[in-house]
Order: C-alpha cells, then structure tokens, then sequence
C-alpha cells in the first residue's frame, strides 16, 4: 500500500510542478474563497465528523489549469480541527469530461495532555499527513456528471498511517425550482480502508441556492453499510456557505 501511495504521490506532484513552471509566467486569472458554518463539521471521508459546529474557510488562487486551495478548518470556540493546503491541476477540461489530480500536506489536531514539569497539561496536538487524489468528472448530461473519486493519504505521526478512499458519486446539478431558485443532489457509494480495517458507506449531499446571492444552504448524510473501522452508524449536519470572488 506504501508503494502505491508513494507512486500516486508522486506522479501528482510532477505534474503539479510542472504545471506550475507552465503558469508562472502568466498573470493570476482565477481568485475565490468561501465560508462555511455548521452545526456538525464533517470531513473530506464522510464517515468523519467533528461532532461540534465548525466553521471552514476555503480559498483557491491560480490560473486556468493550476491553482493552490488552502482550506482551514475550526471549532465554532476557535480551535483548530484541520489546515489542508491542496495544489491542484486540471490536464484536461472540456465539455463532456475533465480530470484533476492534486496533492496536500495538512496538519490534522487532536486533544491531547502533555506533561509540563511533572504537572498534567491539555492541549492540542498536529499530527502531519500527505495525500494524493484523481477527481474524473464525466459530464453526461446538462444537469448530470458521474463523478469517481479517489484519494490516498499517509500520515506521518502516532495514529492513523495508510487511507484510502474511493466513492462512485452522482452529481445533479442546478435544478430549477423556480426562476431564482436551483437544486442540486449528488449521491454517493465509497469504499474506506484505513490500515488494516475496512468498510462500505453511501452518503448524500443537498444545497439549494439563489441564481443572484452569494449564500447556499447544504446539507449531508453519512450512513454505515457494512464495515469494521470504528465511526457513527449515521452522521448528518446543515450548512451555510458564503461564497465571494469568481
């Protein structure tokens, strides 16, 4: 599993470099951000969640092809859950299919207590990982994309070492409900395997937006099929997304 990481990582990074040596040159073209609060933040594998309201900021930078996407993560208290700093890039974009491949360091925090001249101290503690990922986007229809997912991540600290994650998700898009208002759906199977123990999962995600303002209310739900690694049999949250630049 090492050796397949190390490959998919690998290949990743070289051609995000490579990537980057061919945009450097020109202006920056692209620049937007997000907020997002809820009342139970959930990870980038939907059988995680924080189990508290967070709050996550998105921003992506870059040209058409290139682009650097830090995503920073907190408690609605102020304390860090996850920074994630993705570079991606697109090799391939046209009407009826595309495909990205990215990479990321990211620090995951976990309580933890510490001891400070033999006195018991709780604090937090960052725990390094590196993740790759190929994001094919199958565009079948106006309103209608198959889109396989697969992301494969190494930590680097105590804990979790080996990810692998690979969903078959749906995606509905914009649909109409009234003039102003669109509806979007996208349904998903994924297959989990995190060191030695694996597991079945479906999830689903809901936002309903207005075609003229910059907020769009989501939601998920996250349900056990069959597995061994240990996590809620059903989590869910609502969101509200704030989105600002292009």
């Amino acid at each position: 599993m090492k050796r397949i990481f190390l490959f998919v990582a690998f290949i990743a990074v070289v051609q995000l470099v490579s990537a980057q040596e061919t945009e450097k040159s020109t202006s920056l073209k692209h620049f937007s951000g997000s907020v997002l609060v809820t009342n139970n933040g959930i990870s980038i594998v939907p059988s995680f969640s924080l189990g508290e309201p967070a709050a996550v900021f998105d921003l992506s930078i870059g040209g058409d092809q290139f682009r650097f996407e830090p995503q920073f993560r907190f408690s609605m208290e102020g304390k860090p859950w996850a920074f994630i700093f993705w570079f991606r890039y697109k090799p391939v974009v046209n009407e009826k299919f595309s495909l990205q491949i990215g990479a990321h360091p990211a620090i995951m925090f976990h309580d933890a207590t510490f001891d400070e001249d033999g006195f018991a101290e709780d604090g937090l503690e960052g725990r390094r990982f590196l993740a790759a990922e190929i994001a094919p986007v199958f565009q079948l229809t106006e309103h209608f994309s198959f889109e396989p997912y697969y992301l494969v991540g190494q930590g680097f600290d105590r804990g979790l070492e080996n990810t692998h994650y690979l969903t078959m998700r749906g995606n509905i898009s914009d649909l109409a409900l009234s003039e102003k208002l669109l509806f979007s759906f996208a349904p998903e199977v994924y297959y989990l395997w995190m060191d030695s123990v694996d597991g079945f999962y479906c999830a689903s995600s809901f936002t309903l937006e207005h075609r003229e303002w910059p907020f769009k209310l989501g939601a998920m739900m996250n349900q056990k099929i069959n597995t061994d690694i240990e996590s809620d049999d059903f989590i869910w949250n609502i969101s509200l997304t704030y989105s600002f630049g292009d």
